[in-house]
């Protein structure tokens, strides 16, 4: 026979996000344009016949999403370990004004994809 017992569990959630760099809170992040991107192809984006891409606040479903990782350590056949970046929390105004443009200035090429399904 199993028996049961009602237990309390704690558990850490996520409550709110903030920009790690100007503080907002994430409901308060702006939706930013990026008009002077272009595609893998070389055709703007804003060419396409749709005007989220020069004015996301007209699109319903705009998707920002910024990601910055970096691993290393050491893997073996049978394990391994090292460490990771918790990464950065940044809303797309900093990411747009402050970061792009210091990666700029440090050389960096960046590149962006078109992506579709």
């Amino acid at each position: 026979m199993k028996h049961y017992e009602t237990v309390q569990v704690s558990q850490q959630l996520c409550v709110d996000v903030t920009c790690d760099i100007c503080g907002k809170h994430q409901e308060q992040w702006e939706r930013v344009a990026y008009p002077e991107q272009t595609d893998f192809q070389g055709t703007y984006l804003a060419g396409r016949g749709d005007d989220c891409f020069e004015d996301p606040n007209r699109c319903s479903f705009w998707e920002d999403e910024l990601s910055i990782t970096h691993r290393f350590g050491v893997n073996y056949p049978e394990c391994g370990h090292g460490m990771e970046l918790i990464p950065p929390d940044i809303c797309p105004r900093c990411w747009k004004e402050k970061i792009l443009p210091a990666l700029r200035a440090a050389g960096l090429k960046l590149q962006y994809r078109f992506w579709d399904w």
